[in-house]
């Protein structure tokens, strides 16, 4: 229904026929932004609309250029950290990731004699960064049983033929590899009906053959960085002005293993031993989009602000591949092992589409306390039921691809609607020096039971002028609302059987910047 927003868990290994990216949530995952820029602007909450004058918050207003009086440049590498704990089958895990990015590059020239100043900067739009492990055993079920089951009616000389490639097929990718690896075999009598290794036969009857450690883990990384090439102006320092045309460069990877171990090899009739199966994956995307505002400063205290983006239109990319490694123990106790040296693997599956992400607005109100103190509120509307997904231009979609891309947006508008931001931030000069900034954000939506937050950000700072140029600012911002109810399976449900099913009960991330910024 509309005005509600599905977060979700990315688990791929569900997934049948081709893989990568082109879901609804991923599709929200890439339109959304968490703005990183400078120290001073990550510090404040991002509330930059109506104040402008540091090149971090370029990609929030435009006319953040027109407030400078004089050149600058800038540069803020940053450490962002995320983790997470699950619940499955009665086990409790954690896990963590971090990266070193750059979140900030900056330079701006400013003309006295006209009042224009121009502006090439680099900002760090978005963070992929994540973390999620879970652990357990079971002697219930099995990704292998549900890989069997999900290939049920396929032929199996499709499967063995060496001229024909079963990836080719719409079927699942896992299975064919399983195939290939020897964990997955025919039913006796059968050429359409498949058993995993990790079940036994007794008479018409499968059944997992004994206990089951099963591993999970899954890391994303990458982030989205815009350049913005911008010109801005100022009119009687009462009026600024700033316009930009933005280049944005995703970046998205997600590798993913999971892997299945008898406590007892003894247990299963096929000798298993253990499998594991890895998932690498890429999305890449180039897009653009235009952005303008203003800021108005009617008294010497207060400023009014508003920007406007325009959607970005994406081409995109997604690469990826699986491997698959098996061991088992034959009746003589040898260990016979497949695809340790990576040579049981899929094909590199490619899939090039495009994305739109949807119209951004900004409102922003400042007050200044003489040169000592000020205050600054953000509001920003972002409507995600018009994000868009559909083929690439290239000419070579087909009409499942065309029926497909149309469902999917159907679902986001369906399923997806207005998010609205708050962002206020405070900054107190206690001398010449030192200055000591603060701030908060939180992403609102409407829901069923009212309006929910399902993000909040506190943050804080510190920012010395070392000399009459040369100034240093840091800031650490922290996710507030970690706990979470988010579910999730590793496996379909199959033959009445169901998938164990895991819970995500925190979900963390910190950042830290630093900014090293000369005045000129």
């Amino acid at each position: 229904m509309k005005n509600k927003i599905i977060i979700s868990v990315t688990l791929l290994f569900a997934c049948i026929g081709f893989a990568g990216a082109q879901t609804a949530s991923d599709i929200f995952n890439f339109s959304q932004m968490d703005y990183e820029g400078t120290a001073r602007t990550m510090a404040m909450g991002n509330a930059f609309t109506a104040l402008g004058g540091d090149l971090g918050a370029l990609s929030i207003q435009p006319a953040s250029s027109g407030v400078f009086g004089h050149s600058e440049m800038t540069f803020s590498p940053s450490f962002s950290y995320a983790s997470s704990s699950t619940d499955y089958l009665d086990n409790h895990f954690y896990a963590k990731n971090s990266e070193f990015n750059i979140s900030n590059f900056a330079a701006l020239f400013h003309n006295e004699n006209s009042n224009l100043n121009f502006a090439i900067g680099v900002n760090r739009i978005r963070d992929f960064n994540s973390a999620i492990s879970a652990h357990g055993s079971t002697n219930q079920s099995s990704w292998l049983a549900s890989q069997a089951v999900g290939l049920s009616g396929y032929d199996v000389s499709n499967l063995t033929s060496t001229s024909h490639d079963p990836y080719d097929d719409g079927v699942s990718w896992g299975a064919i590899a399983a195939w290939d690896a020897y964990l997955l075999s025919t039913l006796p009598g059968f050429n359409n009906e498949y058993i995993g290794s990790t079940e036994n036969i007794d008479g018409n009857n499968l059944s997992i053959g004994g206990v089951l450690d099963q591993d999970f883990y899954q890391q994303t990384y990458g982030g989205i960085t815009e350049v913005e090439f911008n010109i801005g102006g100022n009119l009687n320092d009462v009026f600024y002005w700033g316009a930009n045309l933005n280049i944005q460069d995703l970046d998205y990877n997600i590798y993913q293993t999971y892997s299945e171990t008898a406590q007892n090899v003894s247990d299963f009739q096929d000798g298993f031993d253990s499998f594991t199966k890895e998932y690498d994956q890429t999305t890449s995307g180039t897009g653009f989009n235009l952005k303008a505002g203003f800021i108005y400063r009617p008294t010497d205290a207060l400023r009014i602000g508003a920007a406007l983006q325009t959607p970005t239109f994406y081409t995109m990319n997604d690469k990826y591949i699986l491997y698959m490694k098996s061991s088992f123990y034959n009746s003589d106790g040898d260990n016979l092992r497949y695809g340790y040296d990576g040579d049981i693997s899929s094909p590199l599956g490619t899939y090039d589409y495009r994305m739109t992400t949807p119209f951004r607005f900004n409102l922003g109100i400042a007050y200044t306390f003489g040169s000592y103190a000020l205050l600054s509120a953000d509001y920003e509307l972002v409507d995600y039921s018009q994000m868009k997904a559909g083929v690439s231009d290239d000419g070579s979609a087909d009409s499942y691809d065309i029926s497909y891309f149309d469902d999917l947006n159907d679902e986001i508008k369906s399923d997806y609607g207005t998010i609205h931001e708050l962002r206020v931030g405070g900054e107190l000069k206690t001398s010449s020096i030192l200055s000591l900034r603060a701030g908060y954000q939180t992403y609102l939506y409407g829901s069923d039971s009212g309006t929910e937050s399902f993000l909040k950000l506190l943050s804080f700072g510190a920012g010395l002028n070392l000399s009459k140029g040369l100034y240093f600012d840091f800031a650490y911002q922290s996710k507030l609302n970690t706990a979470s109810s988010d579910t999730f399976t590793l496996y379909n449900d199959y033959d009445g059987i169901s998938a164990p099913e895991g819970k995500i009960t925190r979900n963390g991330k910190n950042k830290l910047i630093f900014t090293l910024g000369l005045r000129f």
